[in-house]
């Protein structure tokens, strides 16, 4: 069933139900926003932003119980459902537009938007799949193909990395920007005030990942590239510092190493090399296929990066500490800023020959 616009017959906006909430929840939902820009105007207040006329940034639709306990409370501080459903009808009524959503963790019931509403999820903090992004552009191109006047509004939970990483991806698809840099520059523009939006690392190299993907499409219907990851060496690190390692492959979907079922503790799997570096070498090579993630844990926090074997040239990786996920966020005693990780591989068709 199609929705049917409200903007032709609604009366004045004083007489309309208020769709900016209370002071209270406007306030709380300022706050959650930070540096995002939102949508505000005499009748509505939401964190929403027009990317282009045709693309929607926007914060999870909140506040339905279809969302869980958790996606009710939520309501109070992020945009609720049914101003956003206020919104989309009165802006782009008549069944123009259909919901893209991000989260992993949460969902809605999807008839609350007339069934217009589509999933690609992934975990907060995290990469994609090449090939998720990939099915999300297509989507959202085929959705935008059908008429001049569709649009698509992209959400996550906060609507600012993971959202930010896949409307870039489509504004290079859609040719609304030639790079990488130029996709994110103008969506930092669009989506806050002072310009930064998208800040996790790997989801910048993956952004870098897709550019290269348009300029080789074929590359998707090649072969994979399995390789085996053999061992991984910090530079530049403490010896009281050495964290535990845990491996994990969006081919597998699932945890594929974990030095804590090793014998002993993760600190004396690592082999001291010098003052400053230490190597971990994995028990047995550990495959990797396509997109992958390993975890660094130690006692001054986490940290962690994505990667996909089809962009590994020879079997080593070398990444700065400013390539590594969440690591700025890791206790004063765990921060250096001169760590450079190192993971090395082995191509499986030559482990076999051996």
């Amino acid at each position: 069933m199609e929705a049917t616009s409200s903007s032709s017959s609604s009366p004045p906006h004083q007489n309309q139900p208020n769709r900016r909430g209370t002071l209270l929840s406007r306030f709380a939902r300022s706050l959650v926003s930070k540096n995002k820009r939102r949508y505000q105007d005499s009748s509505f207040d939401l964190d929403l932003s027009y990317i282009t006329s045709t693309i929607i940034a926007m914060g999870f639709p909140a506040g339905d119980r279809s969302s869980g306990v958790l996606g009710l409370i939520e309501g109070f501080y992020r945009n609720h459902m049914r101003h956003v459903l206020a919104f989309l009808d009165q802006k782009h009524g008549g069944g123009r537009y259909k919901i893209y959503n991000l989260c992993s963790e949460r969902t809605y019931d999807a008839e609350l938007f007339d069934g217009k509403v589509a999933s690609f999820p992934f975990d907060d903090h995290n990469c994609p799949p090449l090939r998720l992004i990939q099915a999300f552009v297509e989507s959202a191109k085929s959705w935008l193909r059908q008429s001049a006047d569709h649009v698509v509004a992209v959400h996550c939970k906060a609507g600012k990395s993971r959202t930010g990483l896949m409307v870039c991806c489509l504004l290079i698809y859609l040719n609304y920007a030639s790079s990488a840099e130029e996709a994110v520059a103008y969506y930092n523009l669009r989506r806050t005030h002072d310009g930064k939006g998208r800040t996790l690392a790997s989801q910048q190299r993956y952004l870098r990942y897709y550019e290269l993907l348009l300029r080789s499409p074929e590359d998707l219907g090649r072969p994979n590239r399995p390789l085996l990851l053999a061992s991984i060496r910090l530079h530049h690190t403490a010896p009281h510092l050495f964290p535990a390692v845990f491996v994990s492959d969006h081919s597998a979907e699932r945890l594929v190493f974990s030095s804590k079922m090793l014998s002993g503790t993760s600190q004396s799997r690592w082999r001291q090399v010098d003052a400053v570096e230490a190597e971990f070498v994995l028990p047995v090579p550990v495959k990797v296929e396509e997109d992958f993630k390993v975890k660094f844990k130690d006692k001054a926090g986490e940290y962690y990066l994505w990667l996909n074997t089809r962009y590994i040239k020879g079997n080593q990786v070398l990444l700065e500490a400013r390539e590594l996920d969440r690591y700025k966020y890791r206790h004063k005693s765990g921060l250096n800023w001169n760590l450079l990780v190192e993971l090395n591989f082995a191509d499986p068709e030559e482990e076999t020959r051996r």
